[in-house]
């Protein structure tokens, strides 16, 4: 499924990305598509992503939508967690 929102920096937007927004480091939580189940349930049409932020007072959750509808300029993409890599069971000899 290709992505539905980029960062300024043209990376797709994903779940588990570690990313900075206004100055705070943070972690994209949810990424929900327009028009999905998930905007309904949310009541957010538009979709976006769902960032947990360290605040001052302990960690809050933002939900964005990009102004545009597709990228935002002050969310800023830090780095992606790697991706486990499937191993193979060994099967007894």
């Amino acid at each position: 499924m290709p992505s539905l929102f980029r960062y300024w920096s043209r990376h797709a937007v994903k779940s588990g990305d570690r990313i900075r927004y206004c100055g705070r480091d943070g972690t994209v939580s949810e990424v929900i598509a327009p028009g999905s189940d998930e905007a309904r349930d949310y009541d957010w049409p538009t979709g976006g992503v769902c960032i947990d932020l360290a605040c001052d007072g302990g960690p809050c959750t933002v939900r964005l939508s990009p102004p545009d509808g597709r990228y935002w300029e002050d969310l800023e993409f830090v780095a992606r967690p790697p991706r486990a890599v499937p191993t193979r069971s060994r099967r007894p000899r």
